[in-house]
């Protein structure tokens, strides 16, 4: 039984397999020294190519906060759906939680522009 040799992608990149006895989980925390980056990565593959078996670490990206037209639009409450769902990000949920009280109690505090005056 022949082994194929596997590489292992990782920004246009072609990382060595340190140790064919290692997952690609190993792997990936292997370079995670090398690359801090990798720790936010995902792993797709393997993919057959005609060198052996490739392996991708592909780079997470997102955005941090919340914008103000997201805010915004946040007029009800969390739904139960939306409670449990582990990918809703907290401080959304949060926020909207905070906004939806504030219409119930039916207050809250002044903006600025109706507390001061122009000078």
């Amino acid at each position: 039984m022949k082994i194929m040799p596997r590489m292992f992608n990782y920004n246009n990149i072609v990382l060595d397999d340190p140790d064919p006895q290692m997952s690609p989980e190993e792997v990936k925390s292997f370079y995670e020294n090398i690359y801090p980056e990798l720790t936010q990565s995902n792993i797709s593959g393997p993919q057959l190519t005609e060198d052996g078996l490739e392996y991708k670490f592909e780079r997470v990206y997102g955005t941090k906060g919340i914008t103000v037209a997201e805010l915004a639009s946040m007029t009800s409450a969390p739904t139960p759906e939306e409670d449990n769902n582990p990918n809703v990000d907290p401080f959304v949920m949060n926020m909207r939680l905070i906004k939806y009280v504030k219409e119930i109690k039916g207050g809250g505090h002044p903006a600025p522009s109706e507390v001061l005056e122009p000078i």
